[in-house]
């Protein structure tokens, strides 16, 4: 060693430990010196002869970490939407050559803001350490992983400040090198419940239910009941020409279409052990029908639904036997209780599956003695011409009915127990949607775009929904902001207090379902660089081929609610106070000079000190 004598072997290893085969090996176990950076190191052979030869010489010795290791931040992904009370994992993936003992793992989560400069200013700052996922690492491979869950509500709620986002900023530190990543985030608007109707052993059934359609009873007040569509089939895979797998091309094609409606009142509910709110008021319980409900409109007193008809026609000749299968058997399940069964309330809770086509419902209060005077019993019932039936808009006495190839169908409702066919509007393109703007039908007419028919039979394509000046006002870019999704089209839009609210769906770059969305625009701030004008609220964090979509949006009780498919009725808090209601509505025309009040709704109480501005 270093060239002086350091050992001498007499024994091959054939000797030492019995080896067959090993008499030419021979073996000696060395100290390097203290302190010392390196040694070097030969050995000399002598044969019975005394005729000896030498090795080369080796050269031992500390290898110096010149290779900076390779960080990876796996989660969250880089430009993903972040939002509080959701369990976020910080993961991070190093590829080192150096010494694991000797490596170290951060992540420092800010949450910061621009000024009136346009500096960026930090309103909340954590860093965390990340420990070592050995059943997730390969060692032999240079490959580590670190990662721990995160939950912080300083850091990942919005405050209302001018451009909020939150910047993480990934540190690895080694004895030669310190390497940092970083990714920025918006700051979503966090999901405060999610609705599924529902009780005691059909809780799990129900789950797996789709929630389509959302509405409020109308009042003066706006304090009318919630209540929400339910189905075991997605509505999204209703409505064919969207890109998405049509439902007898998918999923549960060997059970029928059923439908029905539940009041989505959280008093009435239970929570599970993952949060989710399971409304049952026993003595609220809706008939449940064939097909599927895609759209609710509410009055103060009944209900339009517009419900596509069963669009798998051959399940009858597979299986006959709609007792058995498992939405039905929930709905049995749910329905029975003490309360119930202590009155003959047969016109309650009803299978009412005989009808299979697209149709028109009307639920009405009913009291008497056979029920409790609930608002969604079925009343009336008008079939329509295609099974496709995909929105219903109110026009006085006459309900708008959007049917597909059928155009919109028009149907008088001044009884409405017997509601009937009076005529229908027939534009070019296929009748997805309809609304109803003072005399004016508005109709989503997919390639022919919107279509504005007038009450006196005249009819026009516009671009926009003003048939006395057909301007574009502008387009509102959703794209996602992670490089890995697309933007896979906007579902559904509500506007209420100067914002609107769209749903929104990602796709991968392989077209496959990624995200939804809610984006919350503020109409009023579009023009100014300096304001965020949009906040996200993530619906499907990791959406699935049987989840993929929200379809509706509806304002109500100072909240959004969106129907959010198996992710239920979910319910969005405005993030800080927001005008969810003003009268007169904005861009109203021809406004009466004797207004008898003028109404501004807010998403929450007023402190007593607050002052207008």
């Amino acid at each position: 060693m270093n060239g002086v004598h350091y050992a001498t072997v007499f024994d091959s290893l054939a000797i030492t430990e019995g080896l067959s085969g090993r008499e030419a090996l021979y073996r000696t176990v060395v100290q390097p010196p203290a302190r010392a950076p390196g040694f070097e190191i030969y050995a000399v052979a002598y044969d019975r002869l005394g005729q000896s030869g030498q090795s080369e010489t080796l050269t031992i010795g500390v290898v110096e970490d010149t290779i900076a290791p390779d960080v990876d931040v796996i989660s969250p992904v880089d430009r993903d939407i972040l939002t509080a009370a959701e369990d976020i994992p910080l993961t991070v993936a190093v590829t080192d050559i150096g010494s694991l003992e000797e490596r170290s793992v951060s992540m420092r989560l800010i949450r910061e803001f621009t000024n009136a400069t346009g500096a960026w200013v930090t309103a909340a700052d954590e860093t965390l350490e990340l420990p070592y996922l050995a059943d997730r690492s390969e060692p032999h491979n240079n490959y580590y992983v670190y990662e721990r869950p995160y939950t912080s509500n300083a850091v990942l709620t919005r405050q209302g400040a001018p451009r909020e986002r939150v910047r993480t900023i990934t540190t690895v530190t080694t004895p030669n090198h310190v390497e940092t990543r970083e990714t920025v985030h918006e700051v979503g608007i966090p999901t405060t419940q999610r609705l599924y109707w529902g009780a005691g052993e059909s809780q799990q059934v129900m789950r797996d239910q789709y929630v389509n359609a959302a509405a409020q009873f109308v009042s003066p007040t706006r304090e009318g009941g919630l209540l929400a569509a339910w189905g075991n089939y997605d509505a999204n895979r209703i409505e064919p020409g969207l890109g998405n797998t049509v439902a007898e091309d998918f999923s549960f094609k060997w059970w029928p279409q059923v439908t029905g409606l539940f009041l989505a009142e959280e008093h009435t509910g239970t929570v599970d052990g993952a949060g989710n709110t399971y409304v049952f008021d026993e003595v609220a319980v809706s008939d449940m029908l064939s097909g599927t409900i895609t759209e609710l409109d509410a009055q103060s007193d009944f209900i339009l639904a517009s419900k596509s008809g069963e669009l798998v026609s051959d399940y009858v000749t597979r299986n006959n036997d709609r007792e058995n299968d498992p939405f039905t058997g929930a709905f049995h399940t749910t329905t029975a209780s003490p309360a119930r069964e202590a009155v003959d309330n047969s016109d309650t809770g009803r299978v009412l599956t005989e009808n299979q086509g697209g149709e028109l419902l009307v639920f009405t209060v009913q009291s008497g003695e056979e029920n409790f005077g609930l608002a969604y019993l079925v009343a009336g019932r008008v079939d329509m011409p295609y099974p496709e039936v995909l929105g219903v808009a109110r026009a006085d006495d006459l309900a708008l009915v959007a049917n597909g190839a059928g155009g919109v169908q028009v149907i008088d409702l001044s009884d409405l127990q017997a509601p009937y066919h009076v005529g229908y509007i027939k534009p070019d393109g296929y009748a997805r949607d309809v609304a109803v703007l003072g005399n004016f039908a508005l109709i989503a007419a997919s390639h022919e775009g919107l279509v504005v028919a007038c009450r006196i039979s005249q009819l026009n394509v516009v671009d926009v929904s003003d048939p006395y000046l057909p301007t574009m006002v502008r387009t509102i870019s959703l794209t996602p902001a992670r490089a890995d999704f697309v933007e896979d089209g906007a579902y559904d839009v509500a506007v209420s207090g100067g914002r609107a609210y769209v749903t929104v769906r990602y796709s991968d770059q392989e077209d496959a379902p990624s995200q939804s969305v809610v984006e919350v625009i503020d109409l009023h701030e579009l023009d100014d660089p300096s304001f965020d004008a949009t906040e996200p609220a993530v619906i499907h964090r990791d959406a699935r081929l049987d989840d993929f979509a929200s379809r509706g949006v509806l304002v109500a009780r100072g909240a959004a609610y969106v129907s959010s498919g198996r992710q239920g009725l979910t319910q969005l808090d405005m993030p800080s106070l927001t005008v969810v209601r003003h009268e007169p509505e904005y861009a109203a025309r021809d406004v009466s000079t004797e207004l008898p009040r003028v109404l501004l709704e807010l998403s929450a109480s007023l402190s007593p000190d607050a002052e207008p501005s």
